[in-house]
């Protein structure tokens, strides 16, 4: 794949829509305020991790929340959704590359 651009990971965001804060608590909007240069700098940061570099420690985690499907049976472990919060720069990476994917 060839390597991301500032450019495509601000079209990913403005086609993204408004969804829960992230671990590292930047809302997918927060990407909209960031300049063309620090949209550049985060792409490169993402194709240098693509390389085989390794992600920054603070993006290594994610929370999952367990929400029960039946409220009658809060006991069984089968009757749950699992939601994964993750951080949003994450979150950004995987949106761009599916994008590219489409094709």
């Amino acid at each position: 794949m060839e390597d991301m651009t500032g450019e495509d990971l601000q079209d990913s965001f403005l086609q993204a829509k408004e969804t829960a804060v992230g671990m590292d608590q930047f809302a997918p909007g927060d990407f909209k305020l960031l300049p063309n240069m620090a949209l550049g700098h985060l792409a490169d940061l993402f194709n240098i991790i693509e390389k085989g570099g390794r992600w920054p420690h603070q993006m290594e985690t994610a929370r999952a929340a367990f929400m029960a499907k039946d409220e009658d049976d809060p006991l069984n472990p089968l009757a749950y959704r699992v939601l994964l919060m993750l951080p949003s720069a994450y979150r950004l990476w995987t949106r761009t590359r599916l994008r590219h994917m489409q094709p």
